[in-house]
């Protein structure tokens, strides 16, 4: 249990550098193609381990999670991207980082354990994403002549969140079941889908290079990215709930860094929301097992 903590705190902290690095990938290059160079980089950074490895292998269900956790975070990837380019961090990270919850439920469905207190928090996480909802949607009704000021979380912002949240949920979950491969195959291949994905797209819409001012950003952001998967996919298999919801405390790196980096300012029941989604995800991380 104390391996799967401090890997899965490893890996909040690299996702939360990612996390901040996505922001200004997203807002100069675009959701679609800072999601296709996120991929590339992430997936190649991870191949230069994994090929010394040997070709993958695995039983089938080692490939169909595998499959199963790429679909997911292509499609969780692309929310990220449309929901950092439209809202702020510190407010939308913590909405999404109830990924590890929703990983943890997803154990407990397949033989984990759910204690009461853990179900309380979970209550407690649905009562902060309403109160951050309809905070969110009031600032934004109070902003709407203002088309100069940064991006504002809407109650639309915190229900793409949500469902970011449950396909990262979905990656947590099915990566962490991949117990017959080598961990860097895991990740490569995982990422490798999103790649194809988005390249297809980018290419259907005749765009492909992103601009050069986000190009050391998307560097960093995918890096960051494929190390903080790397140390989730380990400390998964000593305790999947566990590594789950501590790799979700990259919400507090983000909401950290979005105040203090960005210059955000959240309205004090958006700030209540948040610390009640961060404590709640704590207490469900010393309550799994």
């Amino acid at each position: 249990m104390v391996e799967a903590l401090l890997l899965g705190l490893a890996a909040a902290l690299l996702w939360g550098g990612s996390v901040l690095t996505s922001v200004p990938s997203a807002r100069i290059a675009g959701s679609t193609l800072a999601a296709l160079w996120m991929s590339v980089i992430s997936t190649a950074m991870t191949l230069i381990f994994a090929i010394p490895m040997g070709p993958p292998a695995g039983q089938p269900g080692d490939w169909s999670f595998v499959f199963l956790s790429g679909a997911a975070y292509a499609c969780a990837l692309g929310l990220w991207f449309i929901v950092v380019k439209n809202a702020r961090i510190s407010l939308i990270t913590p909405v999404v980082a109830c990924d590890g919850a929703f990983a943890a439920l997803l154990a407990a469905a397949t033989g984990a354990s759910l204690s009461a207190v853990v179900a309380i928090s979970l209550g407690g996480m649905v009562s902060a994403l309403v109160v951050i909802a309809k905070s969110g949607a009031r600032e934004s009704k109070s902003n709407s002549s203002d088309v100069t000021s940064a991006a504002h979380p809407t109650a639309k912002s915190v229900m793409l969140g949500i469902v970011t949240a449950v396909c990262f949920g979905t990656v947590f979950f099915a990566s962490g079941k991949t117990t017959g491969m080598n961990v860097f195959w895991v990740v490569a291949l995982s990422r490798a889908v999103p790649v194809v994905c988005f390249l297809g797209l980018c290419l259907y819409r005749r765009i492909l290079i992103p601009p050069a001012n986000s190009i050391r950003w998307l560097l960093v952001c995918g890096v960051f990215d494929g190390m903080g998967y790397i140390a989730y996919v380990v400390g998964a298999r000593a305790n999947l709930p566990v590594a789950a919801v501590a790799a979700s405390q990259y919400a507090a790196v983000g909401a950290l860094g979005g105040i203090v980096m960005l210059g955000e300012r959240p309205r004090a029941m958006q700030i209540v929301g948040t610390l009640t989604l961060i404590i709640a995800a704590a207490v469900i991380a010393s309550q799994s097992g």
